[in-house]
């Protein structure tokens, strides 16, 4: 006889087993088709319906627990792969939208189908609606829900964890990104390394030095000189901008001890710059950043440098 627990352990094994297997091969592919350089090729026209939910289930009949069954296998199958046009979605979000709204039980609409917009069809934005609705929805009160759609939902901080690493690597903004890791590592069933980067992620240090350490990675996974190079100076300016975060928050706690500051009177020029001048020598402050930039400040108390610098990741 087959035991039903270990019959249960090894379906759950299989699940995370083809849930990582379809990841991998996504990722795979999409890397894959992005070095094919076809982007001069006009991809041909996608034919967009968005049904009614409501209208969509009276068409259906009573059939459209199955029609979504179908509509999500049809997803799947979609055979483009070419990037849409910036303020546009591709067929497959409305599929995944509609299944959304008649079955919002259908987690993995939300986390395998914003994966799906974000990599394979450049589709961010349409990634980070599908996903904020899935949080809205877990986010509404539970207090109607059975036990097996609460355990249908168990792994509920991949919807926020999701979003977070789409603000990380595709729209560029650790800052926001951190906001909703935090959320994945407020789920109790969340695990320890999210709680551990979140709490890091909680303090703009621990945002620069998360940043840094993803930039240093890039930089060891890519083998193109070129983007080496440009992976380079993305990392100067995020560690220029960590130079004046900090030196900026030292000179704020000098001047925070002035009275006329703290109460937000109206500073003079003349004021900031008298401390700007005992700031610099009482901490052996150089003329030029690091890069040979000349370090000044602005009339508004701000240290800053000639050195140009980009905003990366959301921090500057």
């Amino acid at each position: 006889m087959i035991n039903i627990k270990t019959r249960d352990t090894q379906y759950k094994y299989m699940n995370w087993v083809w849930f990582i297997l379809v990841i991998s091969i996504t990722v795979l592919t999409s890397s894959s088709l992005r070095k094919k350089g076809v982007y001069w090729v006009e991809a041909p026209d996608e034919q967009k319906i968005r049904w009614e939910p409501e209208l969509f289930k009276f068409v259906s009949f009573t059939h459209w627990p199955a029609a979504i069954d179908f509509i999500w296998i049809k997803a799947w199958l979609d055979p483009a792969y070419t990037a849409v046009k910036e303020g546009t979605h591709p067929p497959v979000f409305f599929d995944l939208d509609l299944i959304t709204s008649i079955e919002p039980f259908y987690f993995n609409a939300y986390v395998l189908g914003a994966n799906y917009l974000a990599i394979i069809r450049d589709d961010q934005e349409g990634a980070i609606d599908l996903l904020k609705k899935g949080l809205s929805f877990y986010k509404a009160d539970q207090a109607q829900w059975t036990q097996v759609q609460k355990e249908h939902w168990s792994k509920q901080w991949w919807i926020p964890l999701t979003l977070g690493y789409i603000y990380i690597y595709e729209k560029d903004d650790i800052v926001q990104a951190s906001y909703y890791l935090k959320q994945a590592a407020a789920v109790s069933s969340s695990p320890e390394y999210l709680k551990s980067l979140s709490e890091k992620l909680r303090s703009k240090e621990g945002q620069f030095e998360v940043a840094l350490k993803l930039v240093d990675f890039m930089i060891q996974s890519q083998k193109e000189e070129k983007n080496i190079e440009q992976l380079k100076l993305k990392k100067r300016s995020l560690f220029l901008s960590q130079y004046f975060y900090e030196l900026n928050k030292k000179f704020k706690a000098l001047l925070s001890q002035s009275k006329a500051y703290r109460e937000q009177i109206v500073i003079s020029k003349k004021f900031i710059e008298n401390k700007w001048k005992v700031f610099k020598k009482s901490n052996h402050i150089p003329t030029v950043d690091p890069w040979g930039g000349e370090i000044d400040i602005t009339a508004e108390g701000v240290i800053t440098s000639k050195t140009p610098r980009e905003k990366i990741l959301g921090l500057e």
